[in-house]
């Protein structure tokens, strides 16, 4: 019997249960803590967790389905006023290599960063928010979701802005740049 509280794609975070029922995604709570030589996972996770699965489609975008994920983590963590660290994976509670493409390639601090990010901006600002856009001033580069979706011939600086709309009617913004590295050197 498998089951889990959300699956996240490149569009969006679906709920398939209430986050009070338990599911069964990443150990059934029996096992003890590891120890010595011993695998180190912790088990427990489908009694003390919240089960959260990330589906890429071919057509979907696996950054865009990270930072999905990002956001409902640190949505989640601020919900139970949880700290960053009780952010767990599949793997520490089964030793299961998952999330795979995050592992193999080396991406956990990346992902780490990104889910850091959001919780640091919706603890420290979320209430003030109504809003926020992020703008492309290269689109054949950088989408105006923050995804680079074309590397460029050679070298290229790009540049965005951010806009953020607060709840009392003042707007900020800032524009940033970055360099895209080339396909040729």
């Amino acid at each position: 019997e498998a089951s889990w509280h959300f699956t996240v794609d490149s569009k969006e975070a679906y709920q398939h249960m209430p986050l009070d029922e338990w599911a069964y995604h990443a150990g059934d709570g029996s096992r003890k803590p590891a120890l010595g030589n011993e695998s180190p996972a912790l088990g427990g996770g489908n009694s003390n967790g919240i089960g959260i699965e990330m589906s890429i489609q071919r057509d979907g975008h696996i950054f865009k389905t990270w930072q999905n994920t990002a956001k409902l983590v640190a949505d989640l963590l601020i919900q139970f006023n949880l700290p960053l660290s009780h952010q767990k994976y599949h793997n520490d509670f089964s030793g299961k290599e998952c999330p795979q493409t995050l592992r193999k390639a080396g991406l956990v601090p990346f992902f780490e960063e990104l889910v850091a990010n959001e919780y640091y901006f919706k603890k420290n600002f979320g209430e003030e928010i109504d809003n926020y856009n992020f703008i492309s001033h290269n689109e054949e580069i950088l989408s105006n979701e923050g995804a680079i979706i074309k590397i460029p011939n050679r070298t290229t600086k790009v540049s965005y802005t951010i806009e953020i709309e607060m709840k009392n009617g003042e707007k900020l913004e800032k524009t940033f740049s970055v360099i895209v590295e080339g396909l040729w050197r």
